[in-house]
């Protein structure tokens, strides 16, 4: 019996109830009552049971780490000032839009505290456009979505003009694909500065400080007179993309989070060419790469000499320690970069002599510390790093990775291709992402043996 049948009968039993109470057969009501009781629960609990489903198939997954935001970001977002009663301006404007909204993303590809706060017509277009999007992900071509899809359902995958060729994956991906950046593919980006922006291109300024003096009582200041030196550090979005493929069974058994497993796959793709490009970009379609590139003014970053030309000793790691000037030294933003390889000769430092050594015994797990500072390791390809020590080789870099500047473009695009790879029985995905990547050279030393 359907939920609404149940509350049906309960109506008409309720009828008969006064019935029978009206002609004083108080046994038989009592029957009667009991009876629409027990319908009454049964209906109560079935009709709870489908909310529930309907809020656990609809639900957005709380990511555990979100994507840092820039300044601007932050100062919107206090501009959505809550109301005397605790909510939002959305609570009462329907259609309402926060500060930062981005009219160029569809309503599912806002970020999450946008989403939270936008009027309920756009969390309703949101929810409907994410269960679009998944039903187009997993449908047996795009001609077949297309052919069965209704109107709301086409508006809802129509492509804008920024979307040049891709659908936007919903805002859950996204979160998602931030936290399986900064574990499975990603080592260096948490480390960074990250700003979120909606242009194609643009500029973040920088400012130089002033020379203080001492000034005698009623005498002339003897220093050198300066103005704070303003400058900028300019960025230009470069598109980057992946490309995968996926059986045609797969795509028919609909997979529930098959969506989810693809934005897993790239954005562990995108993570370790982030490793990569941080450290040996050289700008020309890449990041400015620390060891590969020049920073934003065209400055090169400088090196610290190592002792030796094909060793590495503990006086490396205290003199590249220093040479890093005082006010990059910070502990949270400080970061040792190395590959792999050479990380193991650091282990063993001193570990048959007397004095300084790595690690106590080899018992022990190696300390994720030097000088007291994290180390992060990139075994990427291109990373510009060495992975032996012989002379000249750039092995390591130490600095402070605040002042590497990571300029993210909203949206996370994921597109659709049936034909290239239908003879194989294979649809193709490709995902693109947009960035840039610039850095402050004064803020680190590239290790570089003798």
């Amino acid at each position: 019996m359907e939920t609404q049948d149940k509350f049906a009968q309960a109506d008409a039993l309720r009828e008969l109830a006064k019935a029978q109470l009206e002609e004083g057969n108080v046994e038989a009501a009592e029957k009667y009552v009991d009876e629409i009781e027990h319908l009454q629960s049964l209906a109560e609990k079935e009709a709870d049971l489908e909310n529930r489903l309907v809020k656990a198939q609809t639900a957005e997954r709380t990511p555990r780490n979100k994507v840092p935001v820039a300044s601007t970001d932050v100062a919107e977002n206090a501009l959505n000032e809550k109301r005397s009663d605790g909510n939002y301006r959305g609570h009462v404007d329907a259609d309402y839009k926060p500060a930062g909204y981005n009219k160029s993303l569809p309503a599912m590809s806002q970020v999450s505290w946008i989403q939270e706060k936008m009027g309920q017509n756009l969390k309703d277009e949101a929810a409907f456009q994410t269960a679009t999007f998944s039903k187009w992900f997993t449908a047996k071509s795009q001609d077949a979505f297309f052919r069965e899809s209704s109107a709301d359902e086409r508006k809802a995958m129509e492509q804008g003009t920024d979307a040049e060729g891709g659908y936007f994956v919903p805002e859950e991906f996204i979160d998602q694909n931030v936290l399986i950046r900064g574990t499975l593919g990603g080592n260096i980006q948490p480390a960074c500065s990250v700003f979120n922006v909606n242009s194609k291109d643009g500029y973040i300024p920088t400012t130089a400080s002033v020379v203080m003096a001492n000034l005698a009582e009623e005498g002339a200041y003897t220093g050198v007179e300066q103005t704070p030196t303003i400058g900028q550090i300019a960025f230009s979005i470069d598109k980057f993309s992946g490309l995968t493929r996926v059986s045609d069974e797969l795509l028919d058994n609909s997979v529930p989070n098959l969506p989810g497993v693809l934005s897993e796959i790239f954005a562990q793709a995108w993570g370790r060419l982030q490793d990569t490009m941080i450290t040996g970009g050289n700008g020309t379609g890449k990041y400015m790469g620390i060891v590969g590139g020049t920073d934003y003014a065209g400055d090169a970053t400088q090196f610290y000499t190592m002792a030796n030309a094909t060793s590495i000793v503990a006086a490396d790691i205290t003199g590249g320690f220093y040479s890093v000037p005082g006010q990059y030294r910070e502990a949270d933003d400080f970061r040792w970069i190395f590959p792999s390889a050479i990380l193991a000769l650091i282990a063993s430092i001193g570990s048959a002599a007397a004095g300084v050594h790595a690690i106590d015994s080899l018992v022990n797990a190696p300390d994720e510390f030097l000088m007291g500072r994290r180390v992060v390791a990139n075994d990427q390809t291109g990373s510009g790093l060495g992975a032996t020590i012989t002379s000249t080789e750039k092995v390591g870099v130490a600095g402070n990775m605040k002042q590497y500047y990571i300029f993210n473009r909203a949206g996370f695009s994921i597109s659709r291709n049936d034909s290239l790879y239908q003879g194989n029985g294979q649809v193709g995905f490709f995902a693109n992402v947009r960035s840039d990547g610039q850095f402050v050279r004064d803020g680190f030393k590239i290790l570089r043996a003798a």
